[in-house]
């Protein structure tokens, strides 16, 4: 490997060491924020329009103002009751090509509404790696949306043609990426948590794990989306 090689592999394994120590810190506090009921501090693990879903019993909630107002209300209805819970086995890994496409589109501000979405959609989701048939999927089953094939393959690997239009968007959407300091990273860990009064020693309550996509605005971390998988939940949404 030639010097410059060595250089950029201790850069990116630099970088990565960076966003992981980040990373672990936004979990243990995300933890501790939401068993002190502290709002505005678990909220603020989120992005604006971070999501946290508990698909087993059928939870959504999405915003920041949303997700205060889910912690307002469980802090409420846990009294001075005690919660303890903590993760383990955090893996991180690059997220896949479909969950990297819609954070670039949320990073970039474009929702599917505004003029030019299709084109941007398809050129990000080429260089991204997605083909013809998955960027058509991805946009079906995500806004139910149906794109032109031809349109679609047309933009859909800009790289390969560096004089393209579509390759000099591309690049101005990652310089615009990059303004953001934008990054996606896709987190696994377990879940136990425990529940128990003042003075008694608390028992086992929920034991799951979270599925993440977390996402590097302006230099921070935070949760775009938790999705917890519950093995077994003492858990119940607020006002169920």
């Amino acid at each position: 490997m030639t010097q410059s090689g060595d250089a950029s592999t201790a850069s990116t394994a630099a970088a990565f060491a960076e966003a992981y120590a980040a990373i672990r810190n936004l979990y243990a506090r995300y933890n501790w924020c939401s068993d002190e009921g502290d709002a505005d501090g678990y909220a603020d693990c989120f992005t604006e329009d971070g999501e946290l879903s508990i698909p087993g019993i059928g939870m959504r909630v999405q915003g920041r103002e949303n997700l205060r107002e889910f912690k307002r209300q469980d802090k409420a209805r846990r009294g001075d009751r005690i919660r303890r819970h903590w993760n383990s086995g955090l893996f991180l890994e690059a997220p896949t090509p479909e969950d990297k496409v819609l954070q670039e589109l949320t990073t970039l501000g474009l929702a599917p509404d505004d003029k030019g979405f299709d084109t941007t959609f398809a050129i990000l989701a080429g260089a991204a790696g997605l083909d013809v048939d998955q960027t058509l999927a991805l946009a079906k089953t995500h806004w139910g949306r149906e794109l032109h094939r031809g349109a679609a393959a047309t933009r859909i690997r800009p790289v390969n043609r560096p004089d393209s239009r579509e390759a000099q968007r591309l690049v101005e959407h990652r310089a615009k990426l990059e303004a953001a300091d934008h990054g996606v990273m896709r987190g696994r860990c377990y879940l136990h948590g425990y529940d128990g009064a003042p003075g008694e020693a608390p028992v086992l309550s929920d034991v799951g794990a979270y599925d993440d996509t977390i996402v590097r605005r302006g230099g921070e971390w935070r949760f775009a989306r938790r999705v917890i998988t519950m093995d077994h939940s003492a858990f119940r949404p607020p006002g169920s």
